[in-house]
């Protein structure tokens, strides 16, 4: 056991060694650097923009900071009801009411982003080594089911590195912003929601190189990581519809689990112990769909 942890590991470091010798790494970084840090540029200026309005239509009393006429509309009610729908969860919106609205946009926006990059820079690693050959070279020292953990975790390090880099990136401009002790008070929680993002990404990560494993182009595999993703975002509303409307199909609704969005709602509670669950689920999914790709290619030549 202690000797395939230690292949796996030897090539999940050689596989972020390469990414950072190919400067594939950072352009990685630079990628979420200017992504995490624009979101943050653009909510700042947008939420600026919108409270001007506000001070202005229901005469609040103005602020400096940014984010604090929000902070006060959370004292309202129709301000309340409509979070609420957004939020989806009476436990959610019981969960995130009264956190800074700029740091839970972010949260929000990184969350739908961090799948969108990660399937941009990961879903085609397995395909493209598999097409150059260099599969070859580990496939005589390591198992493939060794290979295809090591090169997920590798890639799982160097995002959580980026997406690390970029959430500081996005702190500093709310430092340039707003004011140095929002950017510090804010800074726990900006690196919170990242950590959370890439642990959605992660789950993210294993269906898109687990679809990586079938192909040996990366376009084919970066083209079915994007038909996963759409697939996924019609698959609780069909399940819905079945158990709702076809008589005997109830059970149906349970199969939701099977793709991240249904853990989506766990990483936004507050209780640790819920977003643990929701940790575990999430990374169950990405060893599943791994594992699964890693099936079909202990069936194949390389």
């Amino acid at each position: 056991m202690s000797g395939a942890l230690a292949r796996i590991g030897r090539v999940a470091v050689t596989e972020w060694a390469v990414a950072v010798r190919s400067r594939r790494a950072l352009v990685v970084t630079l990628l979420f650097l200017a992504v995490s840090g624009g979101l943050m540029y653009a909510l700042v200026s947008v939420f600026a923009s919108l409270e001007e309005t506000l001070v202005e239509t229901l005469n609040l009393p103005s602020s400096d900071s940014t984010g604090s006429v929000t902070m006060t509309l959370w004292k309202s009610k129709p301000f309340t009801r409509m979070i609420q729908h957004f939020a989806g969860s009476s436990l959610v919106f019981a969960d995130i009411q009264g956190r800074h609205p700029i740091v839970l946009a972010y949260a929000m926006l990184v969350f739908w982003c961090a799948p969108l990059l990660t399937l941009m820079v990961s879903a085609t690693r397995v395909a493209d080594d598999i097409r150059s050959g260099a599969a070859r070279y580990w496939l005589v020292r390591v198992t493939r089911t060794e290979w295809s953990l090591g090169k997920m975790l590798g890639e799982a390090l160097m995002l959580a590195t980026a997406m690390g880099v970029g959430a500081l990136a996005a702190d500093a401009v709310v430092c340039a912003r707003l004011a140095p002790a929002d950017g510090i008070r804010l800074l726990p929680d900006v690196l919170d929601w990242t950590v959370r993002a890439w642990v959605y990404a992660f789950a993210w990560l294993g269906i898109f190189m687990g679809l990586s494993h079938l192909v040996k182009s990366g376009g084919k595999a970066t083209a079915l990581g994007v038909l996963a993703m759409l697939g996924a975002a019609a698959w609780e509303p069909m399940l819905k519809n079945l158990a709702e409307n076809v008589a005997g199909l109830g059970w149906v609704g349970h199969l939701d689990a099977l793709v991240p969005g249904s853990a989506w709602t766990l990483l936004w509670r507050r209780s640790p112990a819920v977003v643990l669950q929701g940790v575990v689920h999430l990374a169950a999914l990405a060893f599943l769909y791994l594992a699964l790709g890693a099936a079909v290619l202990r069936r194949r030549d390389v």
